[in-house]
């Protein structure tokens, strides 16, 4: 099968929540050719079939190749799903390193990027007006990707979701409510889609985590 094509069958089974076989797809397309798409991918699966610091390393090894592929919105989508992951298991250390490091890598002050950092900016804030100038930054990145008709999805969400209030009051994502809440394959931009980068992960992953470290 292309890589292409498998790409495209590995994104159909992580929104049908077929984990185990969306991991087979990525890990035979990883076989043929190392790519930050293919890294992403097992990532997701690895991650949701409870293998958490697999998926975890996976897709840290997305977030290289992205950023040296100068794909900055998906670098930085990735990079702070990355620092999310040790903020929840009590890693604050770890989250506030991986979120700089995402923010040295995603320098372009146009890259849509920026507003996965702010929102994750928003999440560390420790003072209300903090946590509302870095919300105002990722809906004023948002309203100027949406406004140019951007075909990015990621950008439209960041809007929606930093209006939520942060960080304890994210809802609990089953692998049911994950894949009813995502687009469909036919998008334009299909990484896109997880609702899981942002509302991920569920409590349970995170707990079972937490008890391996």
């Amino acid at each position: 099968m292309p890589s292409g094509e498998e790409r495209s069958e590995g994104l159909r089974l992580l929104e049908e929540a077929q984990w185990a076989a969306a991991r087979d797809v990525f890990q035979a397309s990883l076989e043929e050719e190392e790519t930050p798409d293919a890294h992403d991918g097992i990532g997701l699966a690895l991650y949701f079939l409870g293998e958490i610091d697999e998926g975890i390393a996976a897709r840290e090894r997305a977030f290289e190749a992205y950023a040296q592929a100068d794909r900055c919105d998906e670098a930085a989508r990735v990079g702070v799903w990355v620092s999310h992951q040790y903020l929840l298991s009590g890693r604050t250390s770890a989250a506030r390193g991986w979120l700089a490091r995402v923010d040295r890598a995603v320098a372009d002050p146009d890259c849509e990027g920026q507003g996965w950092i702010a929102i994750e900016r928003a999440r560390h804030a420790e003072s209300f007006e903090e946590r509302a100038e870095h919300t105002r930054r990722a809906m004023a990145i948002a309203r100027r990707a949406c406004s140019a008709r951007s075909s990015r999805l990621s950008a439209c969400r960041a809007r929606s979701i930093a209006t939520q209030p942060w960080p304890s009051h994210f809802a609990p994502v089953t692998a049911r409510s994950a894949r009813a809440s995502q687009p469909r394959a036919a998008d334009a931009r299909p990484e896109s889609r997880y609702w899981c980068d942002t509302h991920t992960p569920t409590r349970a992953a995170s707990s079972q985590r937490s008890a391996r470290t």
